[in-house]
């Protein structure tokens, strides 16, 4: 699987926030991916009252895996907005991994097969507990990739 390694800088992601659940069992991300789609679908009803903040044409998602996971959906943005959810993307190095995916389901399969491509990387390791995907193939629902963001560091 290939990928790129990409310096971005620091930005937000603003939107809308929900826990998720983290599989017990790695090859079963349906309650996960439910979560996720809940979300997304909340996303699409309100993505035009977000585009006004947006600094861009995307829509994210910030899977955030601390010790209360939650995924969160919006837009970027320079600044944090108030009454919407703000994530703060941090300016680092990140592995950019991309592909079509048909669903939800498949797109955390890819999330999976992402992260065991780095855990087996000679030259990087995974440096956070968080990712962010770009999900315009569900808000748009285009053909566009879904693309995904890892935080790395060299070993």
């Amino acid at each position: 699987m290939s990928f790129l390694v990409k310096e971005c800088p620091k930005t937000y992601v603003v939107g809308f926030s929900t826990l998720v659940s983290i599989p017990q069992d790695p090859n079963d991300f349906s309650e996960m991916s439910a979560h996720k789609l809940e979300q997304l679908a909340n996303l699409r009803q309100i993505k035009e009252d977000l585009e006004s903040q947006a600094i861009d044409r995307h829509f994210y998602a910030v899977n955030d895996a601390t010790a209360s996971p939650h995924y969160l959906v919006g837009v970027k943005s320079n600044r944090v907005i108030p009454d919407l959810n703000t994530f703060e993307f941090p300016e680092g190095t990140y592995a950019v991994f991309s592909k079509t995916v048909a669903n939800r389901t498949e797109a955390d399969t890819f999330i999976a097969s992402s992260y065991s491509e780095l855990y087996q990387s000679s030259e990087l390791q995974v440096s956070g507990h968080y990712l962010l995907e770009v999900v315009d193939c569900f808000i748009l629902e285009s053909t566009d990739p879904f693309s995904i963001y890892i935080p790395v560091t060299m070993k």
